[in-house]
């Protein structure tokens, strides 16, 4: 009966040292694309693409309505043209419509920060 008494206080023990440990344990979460979207460095990039992506839009609109009005242009006036004179306004059509095309050139043309993370 003496034994059984022991085991039983010191399972009390126990269980009430174990609660007291696991109460000063503390969990944390971090939330990495919070965190990443709410640093200064994701927030400038953002801005920057935003602003060059725009830019971009902008010449590629006005590149496109350049070229469209080219084209009737070119359909109002193809009656009247010579065939040598159709040839060369068609093939300036062609590379003009392929030159709004981006290229892998065109990354050489950024700054160098924009072409990698910022470091801090």
């Amino acid at each position: 009966m003496k034994q059984i008494t022991t085991i039983l206080a010191l399972l009390i023990a126990g269980a009430a040292w174990s609660s007291t440990a696991f109460a000063e344990v503390r969990i944390a979460t971090i939330q990495s694309q919070r965190l990443i979207k709410e640093s200064p460095q994701y927030k400038k990039m953002e801005a920057q693409m935003k602003a060059d992506f725009e830019r971009r839009a902008k010449e590629l609109e006005q590149d496109g309505k350049s070229l469209s009005e080219d084209l009737q242009e070119f359909k109002r006036n193809a009656d009247v043209m010579s065939a040598a004179e159709r040839a060369r306004t068609e093939k300036d059509l062609n590379a003009g419509s392929t030159s709004t095309t981006p290229s892998a050139s065109s990354a050489k043309t950024l700054p160098p920060a924009s072409r990698s993370w910022p470091r801090s």
